[in-house]
């Protein structure tokens, strides 16, 4: 790692610390601090129910989701710690220079 990457890294990390959603891997249950970003839904064939459905970002450091066992790809599912919110993962934005990974995501409520 670069020095540059190092410091985005550490400012990255802080950004966590401070703002950081704890989120689970489904079905392993494994965790992972990110940043969640809402964002307006990408034009869909078929009509969804915006009250039910809708798009974030999932910003994670690389470092963090390289430590995971399960491999995090598209379909995969996060599931926020409160378990109020499901992000299903609809792209991924990795530059390989980056520090951080970007999960597009579809996000629901969890059904009670």
């Amino acid at each position: 790692m670069t020095p540059v990457q190092q410091l985005l890294a550490k400012g990255f990390s802080a950004s966590l610390s401070q703002r950081g959603v704890l989120v689970s891997l489904q079905p392993d249950g494994e965790t992972l601090m990110v940043l969640i970003e809402a964002t307006a839904p990408q034009n869909e064939k078929h009509p969804v129910n915006q009250a039910t459905r809708t798009a974030s970002k999932l910003y994670a450091l690389r470092s963090d989701v390289e430590a995971l066992k399960a491999t995090v790809g598209i379909g995969t599912i996060f599931r926020s710690a409160d378990n109020t919110k499901s992000y299903r993962v609809a792209n991924i934005q990795d530059n390989p220079i980056s520090v951080k990974l970007i999960y597009g995501c579809e996000t629901s409520d969890v059904p009670a």
